[in-house]
C-alpha cells in the first residue's frame, strides 16, 4: 500500500498531500513521513536522536494539525528531521491524545533541504475511511 502522495499544487507556495494507513496511527505516521520528505530525502535521515511526543486535541483534525506542527517546531527550533515514528492515539473523554517516540537527526551538511515547510494548514484538510483504509489530506504552506 502506498504511504502518501503529493497532489497538484493549489498555488505556487502550497502543496497538498494525501496519506494512507490501515489504522489511524499508520495514517498519522505516513502523513509525518510525507511532510518530512518534503523537507529532506527521508532515506538520508538516521535514527540518532530520540524524542518523546505527546499531543492533545479536541478532534482528529486538530490532532493531525498539532502532530505535524510539533514536527515542524522541532525542525524550526532544533533543525531536527525524523524518519522513525512509534505512536499511539487514544480518546479520553472529549480529548484525543497522540503519544509515543520519534527518531531522527539534526540536518547535516550531507543533506539537501528540498523545501521549507512554513506551516501546516486546515485548508481542505480531510480525514476519512475509504475502502477499508484511512485517508487524510493536508495542505502545506511552502
Amino acid at each position: 500500500m502506498k504511504e502518501y502522495k503529493y497532489l497538484a499544487n493549489i498555488a505556487t507556495a502550497d502543496i497538498a498531500m494525501e496519506a494512507y494507513g490501515k489504522s489511524i496511527e499508520e495514517m498519522f505516521i505516513n502523513a509525518a513521513k510525507g511532510m518530512e520528505s518534503l523537507i529532506v530525502e527521508l532515506e538520508d535521515v538516521k535514527d540518532i536522536v530520540k524524542k518523546r511526543v505527546e499531543v492533545h486535541a479536541t478532534d482528529m483534525f486538530a490532532l493531525l494539525y498539532q502532530w505535524l506542527e510539533e514536527l515542524l517546531i522541532y525542525f524550526d527550533t532544533e533543525f531536527l528531521v525524523f524518519s522513525k515514528f512509534n505512536i499511539k492515539i487514544k480518546e479520553i473523554g472529549k480529548e484525543y491524545i497522540l503519544y509515543g517516540t520519534i527518531g531522527g537527526q539534526v540536518v547535516d551538511n550531507k543533506m539537501k533541504i528540498k523545501h521549507e515547510v512554513k506551516a501546516v494548514t486546515y485548508h481542505e484538510m480531510s480525514i476519512e475511511k475509504k475502502d477499508g483504509r484511512f485517508v487524510c489530506r493536508v495542505l502545506f504552506d511552502l
